[in-house]
């Protein structure tokens, strides 16, 4: 159980700052996990996590950061090489205000596609076809639904492990992807049905199964704006 995982706080925390920035989010994971939130407190200071993290900081606020860290996303961004990476973590992020940062890199023919995708994760399929490369038909559907700044949605409606299971059971999504969503379960929502994929053997689907069925019982208590 994730209660039991109090007892290696301290020594994931030693690997915080490790200057290779896989080991130091790693052991962000692993410590936001046990309920301790230093990796956020350190990202939103902009301290030594946050220098070696880069833009992956944006990791540590869409695992557990809130809609009061809209600015420090900012930050963050405002110094990143603006990837694939970066447009899929604004969209996790879940803040309907970054609407607009991501249909602007619509008119990247380089990022157009990663763009479309991260708005599709933000706000659902609310504009189809050719036109869900098109920045103007994201500003009406945006306006049109009228959308709370203080929920954070994913796929068009708010946030929830429910939602999350969803999109795991989809079938659209590669096997990074559904481990990005399992730490946002497990540190959201206390879920620990860790996948472990092993290539694309026939265990992958039971295992994507066990996750969504965990994270849709965790729906109930979960709030209704989405944060936690």
């Amino acid at each position: 159980p994730l209660r039991e995982l109090s007892v290696v706080s301290g020594p994931l925390a030693r690997w915080l700052t490790y200057p290779e920035r896989r080991v130091a989010m790693a052991a962000a994971i692993g410590v936001l996990r046990t309920g301790d939130e230093r990796p956020l407190h350190d990202v939103r200071m902009g301290g030594p996590i946050a220098g070696i993290l880069g833009a992956d900081a944006l990791e540590i606020l869409v695992l557990r950061g809130d809609a009061s860290d809209l600015p420090v996303v900012e930050a963050i961004v405002a110094d990143a090489k603006i990837d694939a990476d970066v447009l899929d973590a604004l969209a996790r992020f879940g803040h309907p205000g970054l609407w607009a940062f991501l249909a602007h890199h619509l008119e990247d023919e380089d990022l157009v596609d990663d763009a479309a995708e991260a708005l599709e994760v933000l706000f659902g399929a609310r504009v189809e076809g050719a036109e869900g490369k098109l920045a103007g038909a994201w500003r009406s559907a945006v306006a049109e639904a009228r959308l709370d700044p203080g929920v954070r949605y994913r796929r068009g409606v708010p946030f929830g492990p429910g939602v999350v299971a969803d999109e795991c059971l989809s079938g659209k999504l590669p096997e990074t992807a559904i481990e990005r969503r399992w730490a946002e379960l497990s540190v959201r929502a206390g879920v620990d049905a860790r996948p472990r994929f092993a290539g694309w053997s026939t265990v992958r689907v039971p295992q994507v199964h066990a996750l969504a069925a965990s994270g849709r019982a965790a729906q109930g208590a979960y709030p209704k704006n989405g944060w936690r």
